[in-house]
């Protein structure tokens, strides 16, 4: 089968997939940006699992003719099922098939040598919570085993991909930990040794119409990705920030200065950008906070006459005190949107 990697040639700061049709141009490291929001990455940890799982002829034996078999069954479902999403489609068909290359070293052994090479396997399952997506312990008796098995190492690939990209975008917009300071200082110390990147091949490409050559990168390895999209954004200047939408948290590019909010569709409202709807959220929080604020003096003036009108009872100087004493947290929990403003207004009227 033919290298179906993400070929991407980068150019000024930009970056273009070549096999893909009608792709946009991108921003340096806005293809990442994009792999890791929303639907990609349900595609990229989820929906993979639906082909190695549905093999048609699960129960034959590791051959391989039988192995050709299920490799064609998963890379050409995968390419062909993702209409709405074709770049995670054709990077999560790529890095399925590396994945199943590497493993036709299991071709032609024996039961027992099988046996044991899963048993470990297996015992990492028990140890690492990042085979979760899996479920159930694996076998190498058949073909379903085979490829349930080439499902797990893909998806530890994909997995730790994802976290080294959250680490390098940690780093690139100022919220990073100790950990990810670690995993750059990890990096620079790799690439400053002239280390390979595994899973990325160069080829030259001759654009006849503007008379120029190129470099293409191929790509079948998300890391390897990720490492390449890093040093785009670094190389060109590209400003990296993540989401100021509480419920979002999500990387973008950001093209100004001022920018606060991602294009990705809003927690709060997917038909609609965070762009767009976060600040029509924070702009009617402060309303809210607001009238929240006057509701709350009106109703401590009120029950402090009410109380200097009746001194000998109790309740009255008891509310008082009470309400002074719950308002900060309900006066948060308005501003924060947990506690609607009637809520809170209902809250007073209950004194």
């Amino acid at each position: 089968m033919k290298n179906i990697g993400l070929s991407i040639e980068y150019s000024e700061g930009k970056s273009t997939i070549l096999n893909i049709p009608d792709t946009k141009i991108y921003t340096a490291g806005e293809i990442l940006c994009d792999l890791m929001a929303g639907n990609s990455l349900y595609i990229l940890l989820r929906k993979v699992r639906v082909y190695p799982f549905c093999f048609p002829d699960g129960d034959d034996p590791i051959t391989p003719d039988n192995v050709d078999f299920g490799e064609q069954f998963v890379v050409r479902g995968l390419l062909g099922d993702f209409d709405e999403d074709p770049v995670a489609a054709q990077l999560s068909a790529s890095l399925f098939y590396r994945t199943i290359e590497r493993h036709r070293s299991l071709i032609g052994r024996s039961q027992k040598e099988l046996d044991d090479y899963i048993s470990e396997r297996n015992a990492e399952i028990a140890a690492d919570v990042r085979w979760d997506y899996i479920g159930e312990g694996l076998q190498l008796r058949n073909m379903h085993g085979f490829l349930m098995t080439c499902y797990a190492e893909y998806l530890v690939d994909v997995i730790d991909s994802i976290n080294f990209f959250e680490s390098l975008a940690a780093v690139m917009s100022g919220t990073e930990t100790e950990f990810d300071k670690e995993q750059v200082k990890w990096l620079n110390e790799l690439l400053s040794k002239q280390e390979s990147i595994k899973g990325v091949e160069t080829t030259i490409r001759y654009d006849a119409k503007k008379d120029s050559y190129g470099l293409v990168y191929n790509f079948n390895s998300l890391l390897a990705l990720v490492v390449f999209e890093y040093i785009q954004m670094k190389n060109n200047g590209v400003r990296l920030m993540k989401c100021q939408n509480p419920d979002c948290g999500r990387y973008f590019i950001a093209k100004r200065k001022t920018a606060m909010y991602c294009s990705y569709p809003a927690p709060q409202d997917e038909k609609r950008s965070c762009k767009k709807v976060y600040p029509q959220i924070t702009s009617q929080r402060r309303r809210n906070g607001d009238a929240a604020r006057k509701a709350y003096r009106n109703t401590q003036s009120k029950l402090i006459h009410r109380r200097t009108a009746n001194p000998d009872i109790e309740k009255y100087r008891q509310n008082v005190d009470d309400l002074q004493k719950k308002y900060k947290e309900k006066k948060e929990a308005v501003d924060n949107g947990t506690m609607s403003l009637k809520e809170f207004k209902d809250w007073l009227n209950s004194y």
